[in-house]
């Protein structure tokens, strides 16, 4: 039902790491992937999605839970299909010896580099994990997103799935309003500011 691939979803933005090519780009990239999750908690807090023992809150219609767990299955097939496309490029790499192309980026060395960008980073993390608290995620194997236009085509699917999920249930719109201030309050000030600039 919709509680376990609502789990799985969140579980497949803890296993996707950024490779090489990513460059300058990489603190940006990571903070959009790090908010889409985000946004994706902020959606399933009201309905009851992440408390320990699911109790769906609320009076929806039976075909909006039907949409929900639909697109919450294109979710989970978009970081499939992501994963698959990797794995690809991953395997046409090694087969011409270069190896090294396939290191991920460490995350912590790039973030170090642009302080604005890990403290939203380190701050929209502690986000996910104080809300996901109750949840327990199994434990996957990482795998890398080597391609800026693989990830961009990710997240952009990612976003208007996560906003149609969002629009689905109406009369959670006051309680999301009330999580996004409470994000806003997290984040420290001069990081935005300097992100801005």
């Amino acid at each position: 039902g919709i509680p376990g691939i609502f789990k799985s979803c969140l579980d497949c933005f803890q296993y996707i790491r950024l490779g090489q090519r990513f460059g300058k780009d990489f603190g940006f990239c990571l903070a959009k992937l790090e908010a889409a999750q985000v946004r994706l908690t902020r959606w399933g807090e009201p309905i009851g999605l992440l408390e320990d023992k699911v109790n769906i809150k609320g009076s929806y219609k039976d075909a909006d839970i039907i949409k929900a767990y639909e697109w919450l299955g294109q979710i989970e097939a978009a970081f499939e299909e992501a994963r698959a496309v990797s794995a690809k490029y991953a395997d046409s790499k090694k087969k011409k010896g270069k190896d090294m192309d396939l290191e991920p980026l460490d995350e912590e060395q790039i973030l170090e580099s642009g302080n604005s960008i890990k403290s939203l980073v380190v701050s929209l993390r502690s986000i996910t994990k104080e809300r996901q608290r109750h949840l327990s995620l199994p434990r996957k194997i990482t795998w890398a997103l080597y391609g800026k236009d693989s990830f961009d085509s990710l997240i952009e699917e990612l976003v208007t799935l996560i906003n149609n999920l969002v629009e689905l249930f109406p009369s959670n719109k006051h309680q999301l309003e009330e999580l996004c201030k409470q994000e806003v309050g997290c984040l420290k000030e001069e990081s935005v500011l300097n992100l801005v600039e």
